[in-house]
């Protein structure tokens, strides 16, 4: 996608997904394949590491303030069959008002937050 950044080396890619689902897992019992738990993932670009990381997760949480990279993060969802995401475009000091109802967000009117446990951050701000 013209003006985001992709990790170009496959290989890196792999070691780095392979290596947050180790931590996402780090420290839950023996054999866990699935935390009772949601993910929030700040500035997901295209869900590359929200994907990856979903099936470990009850449900996960991802922004990004790019429309474009929403919208390619949904159709990544989609094409990887992945259905307990929820992506919105905002900035992290946006959902901090959210979660902290300083203002109400229309973008954020068919979730609660408050419904969230979030025990896992990823944040991959923007270069």
């Amino acid at each position: 996608i013209e003006g985001s950044f992709s990790q170009p080396n496959a290989g890196m890619c792999q070691n780095m997904l392979s290596w947050a689902r180790s931590a996402a897992l780090h420290g839950c019992p023996e054999g866990t394949v699935r935390r009772d738990d949601d993910l929030l993932e700040l500035y997901c670009g295209n869900g590359c590491f929200t994907i990856a990381l979903a099936p470990l997760f009850r449900r996960c949480l991802a922004t990004e303030i790019s429309k474009t990279l929403t919208a390619a993060a949904k159709e990544n969802m989609e094409l990887n069959s992945v259905t307990n995401i929820e992506f919105v475009r905002l900035s992290a000091e946006e959902l901090k008002d959210a979660m902290e109802k300083v203002r109400p967000f229309t973008r954020l009117e068919s979730l609660d937050l408050d419904s969230f446990k979030f025990d896992t951050v990823v944040v991959d701000p923007p270069r």
